[in-house]
C-alpha cells in the first residue's frame, strides 16, 4: 500500500504522519524479539510506503534543490 500526502505537518497529513511514526515505533520494538526469525527482506516488507509531496519553498533550504542557487 502506498500513502501519498501533501507533506505538510498539519491536518490529515499530520495525522497520517503521526500514525506512521507510531507504527514504526511499534515495529522497531517488536523487531527486537522477531529480528532473529525474519530475513532482511521480510523486515523491509513490513514498512509502509509513504510519499509527502511538498512545495520547495516550504522545505528548509528548498531553493537549493533545483541547482539555480549554489
Amino acid at each position: 500500500m502506498w500513502i501519498v500526502t501533501n507533506g505538510i505537518d498539519s491536518g490529515i497529513p499530520k495525522i497520517i504522519g503521526d500514525a506512521i511514526k507510531e507504527f514504526n515505533i511499534e515495529q522497531r520494538n517488536s523487531r527486537i524479539v522477531l529480528n532473529q526469525m525474519l530475513t532482511r527482506s521480510e523486515q523491509r516488507r513490513k514498512r509502509p510506503n509513504v510519499i509527502g509531496i511538498v512545495p520547495k519553498d516550504m522545505v528548509p533550504y528548498g531553493v537549493y534543490f533545483d541547482g539555480s542557487v549554489s
